[in-house]
């Protein structure tokens, strides 16, 4: 101690910059993420076909969470919010797969009863409009160049009605697979058997899965 200026303070050495960036995320810290990361797109893109109901169902899990926070202030616990919601949710899917189940049935079927109609008069259109072709004469040239022209207007008449029925044939048997597609019944009874059960698990344990999620994250990144 100097008597004369009184007592002498030590300042601390300034940090190094190898300190400094010590302090921040090393790559060992990071490279578990990032890999953990990877793997969830690995998993997600090969099996990308058959996860669209738990995707579904997580995500109407999160979407109906605060309808459970506030059915718990409200005196229910989680398991009872929980069963409450999905009562509502399925009570709502009956009543408008009642309500739009007969509508779209009956489309479905005025269309396949119209449809025969509705070729004879596209094939009528596309006759009518090929006789008028022929009668120009660059409709006449074209015809010749595509080898319709020594039978007349009848071959050209029929070459476009066989088009037009093939294309109508191939617009119901579109529809017709869409229907009764083994693959499109079997992902719309997925959908709606596991959406809901995913959901309700969801429901009842998302305050442990954030728990645990926050567990695993170190304290300094929270």
């Amino acid at each position: 101690m100097d008597q004369a200026h009184g007592p002498v303070t030590q300042t601390a050495p300034a940090p190094t910059r190898s300190a400094i960036v010590g302090r921040g995320p090393r790559l060992a810290d990071i490279a578990p993420w990032l890999a953990a990361i990877a793997a969830v797109a690995l998993f997600l893109y090969l099996f990308s076909g058959v996860l669209m109901p738990f995707v579904a169902g997580i995500a109407l899990g999160y979407l109906l969470d605060p309808v459970a926070e506030k059915l718990e202030r409200l005196g229910l616990n989680r398991l009872g919010a929980a069963l409450f919601i999905l009562g509502i949710s399925l009570i709502v899917v009956v009543l408008a797969l009642i309500l739009i189940g007969p509508i779209l049935g009956h489309q479905l079927s005025a269309f396949s009863e119209n449809l025969p109609k509705i070729v004879l008069r596209l094939q009528a259109l596309v006759s009518d409009w090929s006789a008028k072709l022929l009668e120009t004469s660059w409709g006449g040239d074209l015809a010749a160049k595509l080898g319709l022209g020594a039978g007349g207007p009848g071959d050209l008449q029929k070459a476009f009605g066989d088009f037009a029925g093939d294309a109508a044939k191939w617009l119901g048997g579109f529809a017709k697979s869409l229907i009764t597609g083994g693959a499109a019944l079997v992902g719309l009874l997925s959908l709606v058997v596991v959406t809901p059960v995913v959901a309700f698990y969801i429901l009842v344990d998302w305050n442990h899965m954030i728990d645990a999620v926050k567990s695993l994250v170190p304290p300094r990144y929270l």
